[in-house]
Parts: structure tokens; C-alpha cells; sequence
């Protein structure tokens, strides 16, 4: 990618399926929750929100000390058709050791609370730094945290989207 590696992404052989209006009958399925994929048609990323589980980062290089950089995001918080019960989630995101978090939203059992954009300022303390995200809520409650569309840009500039081909 333009701006480093990203790491911290795992990948499964066998399929994860979250609950929603496309969910097979053989996994439980369907839930008319809203679930709605991606805002944009493509892929998006999907982590654990159960606690002890690592959290995905990139290296952001190029950064100019002392500037305000604007970070965005689309998310959106599932469930695992391996649970019913609800979960309270968020995402924490830290970015040259500065941690923000979206609010938490309780997601109830086979539900979908919907794509939302999220937006942090963070001031660059070195030219390189590690941004990174981490699902968080209740260990085994099958909470799954979704981001998308990911971008920063320098305040006051315009916007340039991070590349990932690790996409989920």
C-alpha cells in the first residue's frame, strides 16, 4: 500500500457468516435485521469483538510533526450466527499513542446496528506512526466490528483513502 503494511489480519478457511436478511437457512438464517454489507457495494473488515483479541494496524509514514491529521471511517457492528445473546461493542482506534473510541452500541441477539461515520482529530507526535483498531466488547458474545472507507488527510486538506488488499 502507498502508506505501509497492514497487520494483525487473519484469515479463516471456512466461511463466517453474520446474521442478516442473506443469512443461509443452514446457518440459522435469515435474520431481517437490516444488515446491509458495505456503504459502498465492496468489501469491508470484520474483527472480534471479543476482549484479548489483537487489534489490525497500518504504519502511517510521511507525517509532519505538530500537524492535525483528520482520521474517518464507516461502521457498522454484527453478530455471529454462533450467538444470539446481545453484546455491547465499540471500536477503539489509536494513532501515535493517542486512543479514541466510537460510542458503544448494544447490538441485541441476531441483530445489526447500522453503518455510522466516525471521525477523530490526532496530532502527529513523529513522522512515522501505527494506526490501529481494536474491536472491543464482551468475551464469546460473537460480536463482530466492521470498518470501512477508511481515510486520513492532513486538516484542512484534501481527502486521501487508505489502500488495503486485506479486505473482508
Amino acid at each position: 500500500t502507498r502508506y505501509g503494511t497492514v497487520t494483525g489480519v487473519q484469515t479463516c478457511a471456512l466461511p463466517i457468516y453474520l446474521w442478516g436478511p442473506n443469512t443461509p437457512v443452514a446457518q440459522g438464517g435469515p435474520s431481517a435485521n437490516g444488515f446491509s454489507g458495505s456503504p459502498d457495494g465492496g468489501r469491508f473488515l470484520g474483527m472480534n469483538s471479543s476482549s484479548g483479541v489483537g487489534a489490525v494496524e497500518q504504519l502511517i509514514n510521511s507525517l509532519t510533526v505538530g500537524k492535525t491529521y483528520t482520521l474517518s471511517f464507516e461502521y457498522a457492528f454484527a453478530q455471529l450466527t454462533t450467538s444470539t445473546a446481545s453484546s455491547s461493542q465499540k471500536i477503539d482506534v489509536d494513532f501515535g499513542f493517542s486512543v479514541q473510541s466510537t460510542p458503544s452500541a448494544v447490538v441485541s441477539g441476531k441483530g445489526f446496528a447500522s453503518w455510522v461515520t466516525a471521525s477523530f482529530d490526532f496530532t502527529a507526535i513523529l513522522t512515522s506512526q501505527t494506526l490501529s483498531f481494536l474491536a472491543s466488547g464482551p468475551s464469546g458474545a460473537g460480536g463482530v466490528a466492521l470498518i470501512d472507507n477508511v481515510r486520513l488527510v492532513e486538516k484542512d486538506r484534501k481527502s486521501t483513502r487508505l489502500n488495503s488488499s486485506h479486505s473482508s
